[in-house]
């Protein structure tokens, strides 16, 4: 945005991201350093085990609808408090993501 302008989140909303950012990071940090700490040989790595506990986790604590809920929770201030030219600009960086595409594509 032009200015910086300051938007509120509420403080139950805040607490609420935090602790699903905290939940999903410690998790994946989790499930990381029991497949790759004390590995003395790199070969002993299992990487397909880790990307299915890694899916596994992912699908089992719906981790996609609690990102979208995070995205909710923070948007909902920007569309109270922005005029529409504002949320244009924030429409307008967001369009600049380069998302995961199939890499045959």
């Amino acid at each position: 945005m032009r200015n910086s302008k300051q938007i509120v989140l509420p403080g139950d909303a805040a607490v609420q991201v935090l602790m699903d950012i905290e939940y999903m990071l410690i998790s994946l940090k989790n499930i990381a350093r029991h497949f790759y700490d004390n590995v003395e040989h790199s070969e002993d790595i299992d990487p397909i085990a880790y990307a299915l506990e890694t899916t596994r986790f992912i699908d089992e604590n719906a981790i996609v609808y609690k990102l979208a809920k995070m995205r909710t929770l923070i948007s909902e201030p920007f569309e109270k408090e922005l005029d529409a030219e504002e949320l244009e600009e924030i429409e307008e960086a967001m369009e600049s993501i380069k998302f995961w595409q199939n890499p045959g594509d």
